[in-house]
Order: structure tokens, then C-alpha cells, then sequence
């Protein structure tokens, strides 16, 4: 179940690159430097390939494939699951990027931190707590935590450009 979750994470991130390229775009902004989400997302893309190989390898037997979409959802990407089987990612819709809480009995949550217009999940950690990015309305990337009581914190790198909440561990350290 890890590959086809890593899988989805890989295609998310794609998309989301490429939503950030036409953000670009349409806003003209200097600030905006999608060579940092191309390398990003390259770094991103050989950490999939480990997990790709790691995930085959250790496959249960016993793995079930869960098929579900996010309500009114164009497309729907899980992105990391925690011990719990709570699910996290992220879903286009047609007012653009979101994300989403899966619950193991199929309870969808879908979720954007305040004044977000484009939302990415990174990761899930086991108490429920979530790391990804979100843009604002002039297209500066932040990352955010979101508690499981879907309370937001917002963070930003000093002296950066952008941030990308990728990864969570069960200590809470963001990378």
C-alpha cells in the first residue's frame, strides 16, 4: 500500500508544480521561483523511488486498495497515511487545490488554512498533525502544520523565497 500511496504523493506533486508554474503566469510575479519547486519536486522524486522500492519489497500480503475521491473533486491524491490508516491529500476541485482528512471508517474532511488559494498536503504524522504548503493571494508559498483538531500554524524559512512543508515525523520536526 506504501507504492500506490507513494504513487499518487509523486503525481500530486507534479500537479502542483505545474498549477504553481501557471500561478506564475497569471501573476507575473518575480517573487515566485519555480526553479525552487522544479528542484523541489526532483528531490521529491528520489525519495519516491526509494519508497517505491522499499514499499514493493515489503508489501503485505494482506494489502487492500481502498478506491475514493474527495466530494466534488476533479481529482483526488492520497498523499501519507499514518499507523492510524488516517489518509491525507490533496484534491482539485473546480475552485482549484485543496486538501483532505480520510478517517479509516471513510470520513472525508476537506480542509484550506486561512487565506489559502492553493493547497498541497506533505505528510501525516501519527497524532494526526499535517505539514504541507499553502499560497496566498499573491502567490507566496508558506508551509503549514494543521493539528487533528484542524487548528492551522503557519510557518515560513527565514531569507526564503518560498516553503514547502514536505515531511513530518512523530516528533513534530518539519522537513
Amino acid at each position: 500500500m506504501i507504492w500506490i500511496c507513494a504513487l499518487n504523493a509523486l503525481r500530486a506533486k507534479l500537479l502542483f508544480v505545474r498549477e504553481l508554474e501557471y500561478a506564475r503566469e497569471l501573476s507575473g510575479s518575480p517573487r515566485f521561483n519555480i526553479d525552487r519547486g522544479e528542484s523541489m519536486h526532483k528531490r521529491f522524486a528520489s525519495h519516491t523511488a526509494v519508497a517505491l522500492s522499499l514499499g514493493l519489497a515489503a508489501t503485505p500480503a494482506a494489502a487492500t486498495i481502498i478506491k475514493f475521491d474527495a466530494p466534488n473533486a476533479t481529482e483526488t491524491y492520497a498523499g501519507s497515511i499514518n499507523i492510524n490508516d488516517v489518509i491525507a491529500g490533496a484534491f482539485y476541485d473546480t475552485s482549484g487545490s485543496h486538501g483532505f482528512v480520510r478517517t479509516p471508517d471513510g470520513t472525508i474532511t476537506a480542509y484550506d488554512p486561512p487565506g489559502s488559494v492553493l493547497t498541497d498536503t506533505g505528510a501525516i504524522n501519527d497524532d494526526g498533525t499535517i505539514v504541507g504548503t499553502w499560497l496566498d493571494n499573491s502567490y507566496a508559498q508558506h508551509g503549514y502544520l494543521r493539528a487533528a483538531d484542524g487548528s492551522y500554524r503557519s510557518f515560513d524559512a527565514p531569507d526564503a523565497e518560498g516553503t514547502f512543508g514536505n515531511a513530518l515525523n512523530n516528533r513534530g520536526v518539519v522537513r
